[in-house]
């Protein structure tokens, strides 16, 4: 088992080689696009219900090495798929299932729909890891805007790219996201944590006085992630929201849970249906351990930091109800592990990542204790996992 040797990471070098490599242009052409992979300590299924998130940028990233053209034509190719994917920017895009370029289809559509006519390009993407748990769709989403955009001469925002790269997943994909993913690829700092406001769509920068180290292991699930067993539970969440409002006289119009005080849920939880109760109750619980987690972030306190992870990892199966077998098994084993302060999912934990806050010097041991365990539990998929040391990046950006 070896750490970060077998990690989703790329180079703007390895992305150049590839894009010259593939369709014989000069490296004095080329412009390179840096998107970063992202963890969340905290704030884990509360994005979409305009809940506070707490996340960082790590240094694994997509570089997107690209060459604007003076043609609509987009042509692309990646490291992780085959063949070459051909479109036209100025072309109605549509979702084709199974199709590993939906996120460039995605972001040509979400800047038409702006008024933002993208350029042709020749693209070469590498460091994508898909069904990873670490927003590999959203940093390559994020990195398609920029080059594309770029190639017609605009400048994007922070914001900008938040709110197109949720057009991408949201009314392109069909997936309910919250804007967690691409704020903390695009306001991230290094060295920092982002506290992301997600109604606002604006982020509060924290530094630790004490380095805090993560690691990312990496499952080896990778089943898709499909629209149907993500987005059930965000509808459960809004219909728990809904009763709240109804049971206490709110009279809110289409409320999220972000909407509601955390005084009506204590007085009403009894009048919402046990479903209900339980995915109110994650929100709400989840929202106090963000705040708390802010500040123990601010203390340069792992162990209580830690604490709240572990706090979340269990309020994620038993509230929000998340979570395949082989990947609770993993954090239960992580959560057990001497020099690991809390372990957690790394999204819904239907696939992919457990991230931990951990002892740095305490790493190696950790993996060597861990990965034995889980192999005994799953040996096949722990033939597929790999861990990730997740040093602090800044956010997505042009490099070349």
């Amino acid at each position: 088992m070896l750490i970060a040797e077998t990690a989703p990471s790329g180079s703007a070098e390895a992305a150049i080689a590839l894009l010259c490599r593939t369709f014989d242009v000069s490296e004095r052409e080329v412009r390179v696009i840096r998107a970063p992979y992202r963890i969340c300590p905290l704030g884990a299924h509360v994005d979409h219900q305009y809940g506070t998130v707490v996340a960082k940028a790590i240094e694994h990233a997509i570089h997107l090495a690209y060459v604007p053209l003076e043609t609509s034509e987009v042509r692309l190719v990646s490291d992780e798929f085959s063949g070459i994917a051909n479109l036209d920017a100025r072309a109605p895009q549509k979702m084709q299932p199974g199709a590993w370029d939906n996120y460039a289809r995605g972001a040509i559509a979400a800047l038409t729909a702006r008024d933002i006519q993208p350029g042709g390009m020749l693209g070469a993407s590498v460091g994508g890891r898909s069904r990873s748990g670490l927003s590999s769709s959203a940093a390559v989403g994020i990195a398609y805007l920029l080059a594309l955009a770029d190639g017609a001469g605009k400048t994007l925002s922070a914001t900008d790219l938040v709110q197109l790269d949720k057009v991408i997943e949201t009314e392109f994909l069909g997936l309910k996201n919250g804007i967690l993913d691409p704020a903390a690829i695009v306001f991230a700092e290094r060295g920092k944590v982002a506290e992301i406001d997600t109604r606002a769509c604006t982020a509060r920068l924290h530094e630790s006085p004490e380095p805090l180290s993560f690691i990312a292991f990496h499952s080896g699930l990778a089943e898709p992630l499909t629209p149907a067993n993500f987005n059930s539970r965000v509808e459960e969440s809004l219909q728990a929201a809904q009763r709240l409002s109804e049971v206490a006289g709110l009279g809110l119009t289409a409320p999220r849970l972000g909407d509601v005080p955390a005084a009506v849920f204590d007085v009403h939880a009894a009048e919402l249906t046990p479903l209900e109760q339980r995915r109110a109750r994650h929100y709400f619980e989840e929202a106090a351990r963000v705040q708390a987690g802010v500040g123990a972030w601010q203390a340069g306190d792992p162990a209580r930091l830690g604490a709240l992870m572990r706090d979340s990892a269990r309020s994620s199966v038993e509230n929000y109800e998340v979570g395949a077998t082989p990947v609770r098994d993993l954090v239960d084993l992580l959560n057990a592990t001497s020099g690991v302060y809390g372990a957690r999912f790394s999204g819904a934990g239907f696939r992919g990542c457990c991230i931990a806050l951990v002892e740095r010097d305490a790493i190696a041991d950790i993996v060597a204790e861990v990965h034995p365990a889980y192999g005994a539990r799953h040996p096949q998929l722990a033939e597929l996992s790999w861990v990730l040391d997740c040093g602090s990046a800044d956010g997505a950006a042009r490099e070349l």
